[in-house]
């Protein structure tokens, strides 16, 4: 799905959640950004409740503050490495949720697309699971594409 909002020339943010469902936007926005000739950054947020909810009652404060750590070098390290392997300029790593900072970096960015993948959920799942795509979606500054699994080669 393509939406087109009118805007000057800026960068291209993919963003990933390092899923498969994601990479093909990543793909995408690497592709986008060499048809226009502008920059492309990858965003990747790391969502501290999807942590918190994984983790058992059991894990202290600390354990969690170790738990959050590590995910970031994790991150740091995958970001690397789609940086690499998709010649962005430059990547970004996020603590929070990540339509918020998908949004916030947008904006700050001036960013001329957003580009993201779908898990393609719909009834029960998408209401109760929600959908950064359609979040973003509806408050995007710029255009916005959105790629499901496979749709890209």
């Amino acid at each position: 799905m393509r939406v087109v909002r009118a805007h000057a020339p800026g960068v291209v943010l993919a963003a990933t959640d390092f899923s498969d469902t994601s990479l093909p936007a990543v793909e995408a926005g690497r592709a986008e950004a060499d048809r226009l000739g502008v920059g492309f950054l990858i965003l990747h947020a790391v969502e501290v409740r999807v942590l918190a909810l994984e983790a058992p009652d059991s894990v202290s404060s600390r354990m969690m503050t170790r738990l959050l750590e590590s995910e970031i070098e994790s991150s740091k390290s995958r970001l690397e490495q789609l940086r690499k392997q998709y010649a962005a300029d430059d990547t970004i790593l996020s603590v929070g949720s990540p339509a918020e900072a998908i949004l916030e970096e947008a904006a700050r960015l001036r960013a001329s697309w957003i580009i993201v993948g779908t898990h393609g959920r719909s009834g029960f799942q998408r209401l109760t699971l929600g959908s950064v795509a359609e979040s973003v979606l509806r408050r995007a500054p710029c255009s916005m594409l959105i790629v499901r699994l496979g749709t890209v080669r």
